[in-house]
């Protein structure tokens, strides 16, 4: 493989305290496998959060193979990481990911997986040339919106499972149903808890920049822009809502990007809803459009976790979601699970019923584990648990 491929660097690894050491003495490496950094990735997101509580502590890596070079990149970076860039197709990968883990295998304790399609070949190559603790790490219970993408993922995670020996999820709902009967360690999707506290002239701010008056209501959700997110169910509520007289000057935001954005827009136009439903992308201060928003709702199909959620619990608004969401979601008395059978019109009478008063539950988040820092140093335990040394 070509060096320009494989390898970016910047400050020198001295500079970064050495706390968690292999059997050798060596500082404990780690190479962390993600589809890409993308700012709008959840992820890219649960990553990134991880990498900085630990980024200290372990000596951490990251490769990718999609993605451009962006903030997450240069933060890597900046603080003495590495990242090594591969093409997706499995083919064009074979060959140089052979290359790389033949020449650098040796220099890393563990391989943390959070691809299970085409993270295989990763998991494959790091057992052949001799990684000894191989992570799999799954943040999803459905593994494509795609019938066909769906069952050749399930190959691919049963290849994973058998390359893989060790075994992560992000909630026990996820994991039972990847994991089957192997034991395996629940890490959540830690969230910045304190990050998302509303200030009043940040929320006015936000509304004015929304077309949102005084008193007129703004719903939110976030999240990809597909069909297990289930987008185009929350603006069918949203319409529901506006019947009542009282709400007809309410609006909708939709924060996110993916492969039904063009549906979502065609269907809002279909409906007469351009200047009521706003869809934005490539938003980086989520927070903001947070304290900006009255109440949440999130019909997703599935999830592995659902960190928008627990996101907007954090900034104390009122959030209405499926029932069958993992139970850690369900971690603060502002969340409300509804049956997706139920329809959108009891969806919007059981929000109309609602006391949609903003409340501070960051405790409730904090007693849950969710907080990120609390998850920092589960993860750094658990990382400790699995050891280094010998190959």
């Amino acid at each position: 493989m070509r060096k320009k491929d494989i390898n970016e660097r910047a400050l020198d690894d001295g500079k970064r305290n050495k706390t968690v050491k292999n059997g050798s003495g060596k500082k404990m490496k780690i190479l962390v496998v993600s589809p890409s950094l993308d700012v709008k990735s959840g992820v890219a997101s649960h990553i990134m959060n991880y990498y900085r509580e630990l980024r200290d502590t372990f000596d951490i890596d990251v490769a990718i193979y999609s993605g451009v070079k962006n903030e997450y990149a240069a933060e890597i970076l900046k603080s003495g990481g590495k990242i090594f860039y591969f093409k997706k197709s499995f083919l064009v990968n074979w060959r140089s990911l052979k290359g790389f883990f033949k020449n650098h295998a040796e220099e890393y304790d563990v391989i943390h997986c959070h691809t299970f399609n085409y993270g295989m070949p990763y998991l494959l190559f790091a057992k052949r040339y001799g990684i000894s603790k191989r992570i799999i790490h799954i943040h999803s219970v459905k593994y494509s919106d795609n019938v066909l993408k769906s069952v050749l993922n399930h190959f691919f995670i049963r290849l994973c499972l058998r390359l893989a020996n060790v075994y992560v999820s992000c909630s026990e709902q996820a994991g039972k149903k990847a994991f089957g009967k192997r034991p395996f360690t629940v890490i959540n999707n830690g969230i910045e808890v304190l990050r998302f506290s509303v200030e009043n002239n940040v929320r006015k701010k936000y509304r004015e920049k929304l077309g949102v008056k005084d008193g007129d209501l703004l719903l939110g959700n976030v999240g990809k822009l597909s069909k297990t997110k289930n987008q185009i169910f929350a603006i069918k509520v949203f319409m529901e809502m506006r019947k009542k007289p009282e709400l007809e000057n309410s609006k909708f935001i939709i924060i996110g990007s993916g492969p039904q954005k063009t549906k979502l827009f065609n269907y809002v136009k279909k409906n007469n809803l351009e200047k009521d439903v706003i869809i934005l992308s490539d938003i980086h201060n989520i927070s903001d459009y947070y304290a900006a928003m009255d109440c949440f709702i999130f019909p997703s199909l599935c999830e592995g976790l659902g960190i928008a959620l627990l996101e907007a619990q954090a900034s104390g608004l009122p959030c209405f979601c499926t029932n069958g969401l993992p139970k850690e979601v369900f971690a603060t008395s502002l969340v409300c699970g509804l049956d997706l059978k139920s329809g959108e019109k009891k969806w919007s009478e059981r929000i109309l019923r609602t006391d949609l008063t903003r409340r501070n539950v960051k405790e409730q988040l904090m007693k849950a584990g969710l907080d990120i820092s609390q998850n920092g140093k589960k993860m750094q335990k658990f990382y400790r648990s699995l050891g280094g040394g010998e190959k």
